[in-house]
């Protein structure tokens, strides 16, 4: 796990109290440190001796201390042990062995298979059982404003000038982002009258912590009028049309029970597949249809009645079409 996934789950800390049975301890003195070759739940009395409470495994974890017990992650298995490490209690979990406590609120535990999850599993604080969720919106916030500045500080585009000529935006059950796959024109300067332009790839991938950016600048010098770019819509507009459909919930609204929802801006196989699908704008409104209009095909990922398998290979059935402009 990462410093910073590690920091950003360690603001998820609640200490109710930590007076058991046995010896009276100090929950500040409680930490995740290396230890015999692993990591552990280690402990540090004021003589400044060290006693290890619990062994984490290879890796390290958030420390989780909750109403007198300590929780963690263990071979597939959601653990919990009082604050002398004794008394276990086990939960397996499927396919979690390098999974983490990525949230807490005051009766459950959300666990994750690793930081770019969609889903979670959801446990009760005396491990009685769990169920797989995709992980709840309060916990899954995007800040779309800090997004779009990290993206124009990666890309290093001239004047930040970063235009978008297609998208295929993925959320989850939820309708909370997930990916986000953007092929893109960006400014490089000046050749004489001419702006030049270079063709990339952007990747977002949202994690636990802080979202994932990649840039992949394809090495294509493109001299542009700026009649030929204006068409082409500015990455602003395409994060602003996406923060709107987030907060409308729109997804959600138009679907249930979904694996998941796509957003396609320009996706050839999604917009062959509009029919007589509904159309509205980003915010949810009734609109008509125009497409000569920037626009998402919204798609749930699954459903009953399947319209077609896109190029990621998704199984989507159209929901509606959205338009930037309203």
């Amino acid at each position: 796990m990462s410093k910073r996934i590690f920091a950003l789950a360690l603001a998820f800390l609640l200490v109710l109290s930590l007076f058991g049975c046995g010896k009276i301890r100090t929950p500040d003195n409680y930490y995740v440190g290396e230890y015999e070759g692993g990591w552990s739940v280690l402990y540090k009395d004021e003589d400044g001796n060290v006693e290890e409470i619990a062994s984490m495994g290879s890796y390290a974890q958030p420390l989780v201390l909750v109403k007198g017990r300590i929780y963690y992650m263990h071979d597939g298995a959601l653990v919990s042990v009082n604050s002398d490490g004794e008394d276990h209690k086990r939960l397996p979990m499927k396919g979690t062995d390098s999974g983490f406590i990525a949230y807490i609120d005051e009766n459950y535990l959300y666990c994750v298979k690793d930081s770019a999850a969609s889903t979670c599993y959801k446990a009760d604080l005396e491990l009685t059982g769990c169920e797989e969720i995709p992980i709840p919106r309060n916990f899954r916030q995007t800040d779309y404003v800090a997004l779009l500045k990290s993206i124009k500080t990666t890309v290093a585009a001239a004047e930040e000038q970063i235009r978008v000529r297609s998208a295929y935006i993925t959320l989850d059950g939820n309708g909370s982002l997930v990916s986000m796959d953007l092929d893109v024109l960006t400014f490089r300067g000046w050749t004489g009258s001419m702006k030049v332009w270079s063709s990339g790839k952007i990747t977002v991938q949202t994690t636990t912590a802080a979202p994932v950016i990649q840039y992949t600048d394809l090495n294509v010098p493109l001299s542009l009028s700026d009649s030929t770019t204006d068409i082409v819509i500015p990455l602003d507009a395409l994060i602003t049309a996406v923060e709107t459909a987030d907060k409308a919930e729109i997804a959600t609204k138009r679907g249930s029970g979904a694996e998941g929802f796509v957003l396609a801006y320009l996706q050839d196989d999604h917009d062959g597949n509009i029919g007589s699908a509904p159309w509205m704008g980003v915010s949810g409104i009734d609109a008509s249809a125009d497409s000569a209009v920037p626009h998402f095909v919204l798609s749930q990922i699954g459903g009953s009645a399947p319209t077609l398998t896109d190029s990621h290979k998704n199984i989507c059935t159209v929901l509606g079409v959205l338009r930037f402009d309203l």
